[in-house]
């Protein structure tokens, strides 16, 4: 599906689930970067702990979380997101505040720009403060 039409489709909703759950060979594959866009869209997200979701969505705080294959606790966050707007409105403001203090791109290049100093100063480098024409983004001195 087109980037476009997923945005459309959470600008559209007023709940994501994303029921997700470990296959039987192990595989702990999960579409983060779609609970990442719900999230920065202001949709509230209903999980499951897996992978990395409980990472994005804090249990109560920024989403809500149930145990994989529990399709009874599943069923009573989503009933509860519908019933309470003061608790959709509540997760989906800290939500998208965690997505924009952790994931936005200029914070993104700065923690680079600080990996890549540190990794410097280890090897007695100095890596200069850039600017990245690209993004229009200017990663700050340490």
């Amino acid at each position: 599906m087109a980037n476009e039409r997923v945005l459309d489709l959470l600008v559209e909703s007023d709940i994501m689930i994303s029921p997700n759950v470990t296959a039987a060979d192990g595989d702990e594959d999960a579409p983060v970067n779609t609970i990442k866009e719900a999230m920065a869209t202001g949709v509230p997200v209903v999980g499951t702990k897996h992978g990395g979701l409980p990472e994005l969505l804090r249990h109560g705080e920024t989403g809500l979380l149930a145990e994989e294959r529990d399709v009874v606790s599943l069923a009573a966050h989503v009933q509860a997101l519908a019933k309470d707007p003061e608790l959709r409105l509540r997760l989906s403001l800290a939500a998208r505040a965690l997505i924009e203090r952790e994931f936005e791109l200029e914070a993104q290049l700065d923690r680079l720009m600080t990996v890549y100093r540190l990794a410097g100063v280890r090897l007695g480098l100095r890596v200069p403060s850039v600017r990245n024409p690209m993004f229009g983004a200017r990663a700050r001195d340490a």
